[in-house]
């Protein structure tokens, strides 16, 4: 019988290829279409939902045995990345000459922040205590991580606009 842990690194592990399957093969191509603007805008969009991170705060929803400080953080900081990437999205959309500098922080802060969960929650070994929050870290981390990397490959690429535009 395999332990909570091995199951949950199984899970994470078969949704972050899936979802870099799905990036490699229909997301990058589609995006290679779209200016640099609107790809990060587009690549955005999965970063706004971050806000689900704030559910983990709900009584009940995980075990009580989870650091309180650790859910807490991964709640502010996922909601406050939500925001951003709402503005960040305003900001693209708006034409701003410094929109790209600030879609380079928010996709660095976005992913610094997964990090760091990451590793925080590895750490606290959280697994067997994510109760109903069990999809977050399973499903939607997986998805952003895939946006982030995505992101730092256009925004990480000066003639993107020459190089995939028709």
């Amino acid at each position: 019988m395999s332990t909570t842990l091995q199951l949950f690194i199984t899970e994470f592990a078969l949704a972050l290829s899936s979802w870099s399957v799905i990036a490699w093969n229909w997301i990058f191509p589609w995006l290679k279409n779209k200016t640099k603007n609107e790809a990060i805008m587009i690549l955005l969009a999965p970063q706004m939902m971050r806000f689900v991170g704030i559910t983990l705060v709900i009584p009940g929803v995980i075990g009580p045995d989870i650091p309180k400080n650790l859910v807490a953080q991964i709640a502010l900081l996922d909601a406050i990345t939500s925001f951003v990437s709402m503005l960040g999205i305003l900001v693209l959309k708006s034409g701003w000459k410094g929109a790209l500098a600030f879609a380079w922080l928010i996709n660095i802060f976005g992913f610094a922040d997964l990090l760091l969960s990451v590793i925080q929650s590895s750490m606290a070994d959280i697994s067997s205590h994510l109760h109903a929050g069990w999809y977050v870290p399973t499903i939607a981390v997986p998805i952003t991580f895939t946006s982030h990397i995505l992101s730092f490959i256009i925004l990480l690429n000066k003639n993107w606009n020459e190089t995939y535009k028709a």
